[in-house]
């Protein structure tokens, strides 16, 4: 059964000048419990094996392939061997530019769980960026036309940082973080129509969450349950939800007191508490 947990990235445009909103959109640093075999700027992605994996991912059906790109900066041959690929998505008729870790992260326990830190940095804008960033869904590499904010993202897996991909993102919808909405974790628990979620148990624990504006840091201490799927779409598995501690949101799957001590109304808000900046931030 597959799982996965996205934490979606909003960023927002520089604006037109008018008072209409300007159109955002996300990148996707996610978690899941399967990794992805494939070859260097592979267009498919082969049957998933069971494991623990990370990736990024742009999937913009608004933007054509000649305005977003990505750029591997890891090396393949090192641990997780991070791979740079241009899937067709869900067989939807475009392509994504994907980093997948291609090798099992390991097996966390509850005693000593795998630490998985995101920074997404702001690099600078660009114009007409070099070739081999984008591929179309035919195989042909697409050159960027315009103007783009290079985004950089680096991840950390045990405190081991490693510089994995530059995103190439339009100006207009990506100058700046969000403001209103700058991160938005949507879990997926596969097979909660069928009463599967018990076969698997798991807790992902998210903590540390901050964004600055280049002077400052600030903590995402409020957070809101904005959406759930309920038995209307098919889920009658209630071993699911949200959970606090006060200084982290845990999205815990799986555990027989889910149904009663996991929270998964809409609307339900969740207050954090951080002590002070982490050292890996500052």
């Amino acid at each position: 059964m597959m799982r996965l947990d996205s934490m979606f990235v909003g960023f927002m445009g520089r604006g037109n000048g008018t008072a209409k909103p300007t159109p955002f959109l996300v990148v996707a640093t996610a978690v899941q419990n399967v990794r992805h075999p494939f070859s260097d700027d592979s267009m498919q992605i082969p049957k998933p094996y069971p494991a623990l994996g990370i990736y990024l991912s742009s999937v913009q059906p608004t933007l054509s392939d000649s305005q977003h790109g990505v750029r591997l900066n890891a090396n393949t041959g090192t641990f997780p061997e991070y791979g740079r690929n241009f899937s067709n998505v869900n067989g939807m008729g475009y392509s994504a530019r994907n980093i997948y870790s291609r090798r099992d992260l390991g097996s966390p326990t509850r005693d000593r769980p795998i630490s998985v830190r995101w920074t997404v940095r702001k690099v600078k804008t660009v114009t007409n960026p070099p070739l081999n960033l984008s591929r179309a869904i035919n195989g042909m590499w697409v050159p960027l036309i315009g103007t783009f904010v290079r985004w950089n993202f680096e991840i950390a897996i045990n405190g081991a940082v490693a510089n994995v991909a530059d995103y190439y993102l339009p100006v207009e919808r990506a100058q700046y973080i969000r403001l209103d909405d700058p991160l938005a974790l949507i879990p997926e628990h596969l097979g909660s129509a069928d009463k599967m979620l018990q076969s698997q148990k798991s807790a992902l624990r998210i903590k540390d969450i901050w964004a600055s504006d280049g002077a400052q840091w600030y903590p995402l201490t409020e957070w809101t349950l904005t959406s759930c799927i309920d038995d209307a779409s098919g889920n009658t598995d209630l071993h699911y939800g949200w959970r606090s501690d006060g200084e982290s949101l845990i999205d815990s799957v799986g555990h027989d007191d889910d149904p009663t001590l996991s929270i998964r109304a809409s609307g339900s808000r969740f207050s954090l508490r951080y002590p002070s900046i982490p050292a890996a931030v500052r």
